[in-house]
């Protein structure tokens, strides 16, 4: 009876245990969050709505913003802005090697790696190249590249930076000789022209644009011409250079084998 007794007290006191831990664990207050650093405030959801009713109150202003810069655009692109024409020449690299070996161990074939290839790229649009174009289709005579024959307001954006800088660094602007004619004229054409080749492949692309669509395909097929000729140049000096180191090396071989010849005849005798 007496451990009937203390179980039926233990049975009765585990539900009502049970329960208040329950109650506990239920009706437990939130715990606070966590306050942001100081100096920072929490970023507030976006109003979507709020943005929208923005927008429509301001519908006038915004269509009426739209419309002018569409006006603007089209009156630049239809009368202000000159059309423009690119013209492509391309160019293909030979990468046949030499027939002579010994030749060619003086004087190696043309490289096929990437960095061979890309010094040719930088070389279609270099100094000496361009400078060969202008000369060829007399663009120092053609105020497209020679700026200088151009009618320049004094109001346009060139002359007031120009006119700024000589402000700012106390100089006076004096005209230009022959030298700076040409390399400006030089400078203009380099940024008309761009040389590139394909990914894998011995490929060159030279790209000219202009104003004019003709002078855009003379200017693009002058510069493939003169690069093409000033390969022909490097290796027709190249092959003199090796005929000469070829005669020498034959009369080199011809006193070799006489002194050979010669100590066989004594060696006999």
């Amino acid at each position: 009876e007496l451990t009937s007794s203390c179980l039926l007290k233990v049975v009765h006191r585990f539900p009502r245990t049970l329960g208040a831990m329950t109650d506990a664990l239920s009706f437990a207050p939130p715990r606070p969050e966590a306050a942001p650093p100081d100096g920072l405030e929490p970023i507030p959801p976006l109003d979507i709505l709020g943005l929208l009713r923005a927008l429509w109150f301001g519908k006038w202003l915004v269509l009426l913003v739209t419309a002018i810069s569409i006006t603007a655009a089209g009156y630049y692109a239809f009368s202000m802005a000159a059309p423009r024409y690119t013209a492509t020449a391309t160019l293909k690299v030979d990468v046949q090697p030499l027939a002579l070996h010994d030749v060619g161990d003086r004087w190696p074939d043309p490289g096929t790696d990437a960095a061979s290839l890309n010094t040719e790229v930088a070389i279609l649009t270099s100094a000496d190249i361009l400078g060969r174009v202008v000369g060829e289709l007399n663009l120092l005579q053609d105020p497209e590249f020679n700026r200088y024959l151009a009618p320049q307001s004094p109001y346009s954006v060139r002359s007031l930076r120009t006119r700024l800088r000589h402000f700012l660094s106390g100089t006076v602007e004096q005209a230009p000789d022959d030298l700076a004619i040409i390399d400006k004229t030089i400078q203009n054409l380099r940024g008309a022209v761009t040389a590139t080749r394909p990914r894998d492949t011995y490929i060159f692309q030279i790209s000219a644009t202009s104003r004019d669509a003709e002078m855009a395909a003379m200017i693009a097929n002058t510069a493939a011409r003169v690069y093409v000729a000033s390969q022909v140049a490097a290796k027709d000096e190249a092959a003199r250079i090796a005929i000469g180191w070829l005669s020498t090396r034959v009369e080199e071989l011809q006193v070799q084998l006489e002194s050979q010849e010669t100590a066989v005849t004594n060696l006999i005798a």
